[in-house]
């Protein structure tokens, strides 16, 4: 997510981060889309990230272009100024107001 972020440019920026969910073979693509595109890509693994490189449920793919790692980093820097943090963290100091559709009845 903070990587996702930081190349597109943070609030307000136009940058684009193409996003990839094939399902197979993307061993060989995430390399090669990144290169041919000079773009930064957001990408799901694929059943062979699964069985051979033991990717998990919460575990993405994200790569970058060589051309892009200053501005990555700087967008990186601005958006931690503005308050991006990783891990995210929770306000939990107040309840949350939820549309009428998603309330507990307080008597459940």
């Amino acid at each position: 997510m903070r990587l996702a972020q930081s190349a597109s440019g943070g609030p307000g920026g136009t940058g684009t981060v193409n996003a990839v969910a094939t399902g197979f073979g993307d061993c060989g693509d995430i390399a090669a889309r990144t290169v041919l595109s000079d773009e930064c890509q957001f990408i799901l693994p694929s059943g062979g990230d699964r069985i051979f490189g033991s990717t998990q449920d919460h575990e993405v793919i994200f790569t970058m272009p060589k051309s892009k790692v200053a501005s990555v980093i700087e967008g990186l820097a601005n958006t931690y100024k503005v308050g991006f943090r990783y891990p995210v963290i929770s306000d939990i100091r107040s309840r949350p107001n939820l549309p009428p559709f998603l309330e507990i009845p307080k008597d459940a």
